[in-house]
């Protein structure tokens, strides 16, 4: 087994366990509606951005929500910053008769109010518009914050829709992938180490430890699915632990079908 693809599963088990997502509040360069972006019911809304892994997402966020009191938010929290930005970018470069760079956009805004259902963009006294053409309401519907999780299929031609597995369940075969993962990378570094002496330090038998450090060994797609909950409802720890070593013949042995790419 290739070791990169092993460090591919342990940024994965990483990310999801160990990350703590990270928010500035302070502008960034690519914000392009800082000062000038309100919500529904005319409260600031300031860029931040959150980072997990190497990935990284923009946002307005309401000031109430920012401050901790959102008794006094409006009904939008928080919006995507490039899904507002490329809208407002799109309908306000149309008045300009040239290409628009991003401050000839700001220079045309006088502010831009977010709502569940539209973005009121109010132009500038600089925009070519008379009074009765300075507002412009676009369509707007906020994308939804849940990733839609495609559970892994049975085996049989038959095309399922099984529930996922529980969070419980989720939680504790997590639990389980990390332990196995550090037992193996120790067992491996120091040769002084056996399965009793790390039973004995871990207070559990050697058979738990073995059962456990068999999860170390899972194929990385049937790790990622665990992590992503992505795992029917029925597959939890007890039947992940001593499969078979070929990962072919894992997701024979789980009666699942395997994604294109295992």
């Amino acid at each position: 087994m290739k070791q990169n693809l092993w460090d591919k599963v342990r940024q994965s088990l990483s990310d999801h366990l160990g990350a703590v997502r990270t928010k500035r509040t302070r502008q960034s360069s690519d914000a392009l509606l800082t000062g000038k972006l309100y919500d529904d019911s005319y409260r600031r809304m300031s860029p931040t951005w959150a980072k997990k892994g190497p990935k990284r997402w923009r946002y307005y966020v309401s000031q109430a929500a920012l401050r901790g009191d959102k008794s006094k938010a409006a009904s939008i929290l928080r919006v995507p910053a490039a899904d507002v930005e490329k809208l407002v970018a799109e309908a306000v470069g149309k008045l300009s008769s040239s290409d628009a760079s991003p401050d000839d956009i700001r220079n045309l805004i006088d502010r831009v109010v977010v709502s569940h259902s539209t973005i009121r963009i109010q132009l500038s006294e600089v925009a070519d518009e008379s009074e009765a053409t300075r507002i412009l309401t676009l369509p707007w519907t906020r994308p939804s914050p849940y990733r839609k999780r495609e559970i892994i299929q049975s085996a049989n031609d038959a095309k399922t829709y099984g529930r996922p597995m529980p969070a419980n369940a989720r939680a504790i075969l997590i639990e389980a992938l990390r332990a196995a993962q550090s037992w193996r990378d120790e067992l491996l570094s120091d040769p002084r180490l056996t399965l009793e002496l790390l039973a004995s330090r871990e207070r559990r038998t050697v058979r738990s430890i073995q059962m456990t450090l068999s999860l170390a060994f899972l194929a990385p797609q049937i790790v990622r699915a665990a992590v992503e909950g992505r795992l029917p409802r029925g597959f939890g720890l007890k039947s992940l632990v001593d499969l078979p070593m070929a990962w072919s013949d894992q997701w024979r042995s789980l009666g699942l079908r395997a994604p294109a790419q295992a």
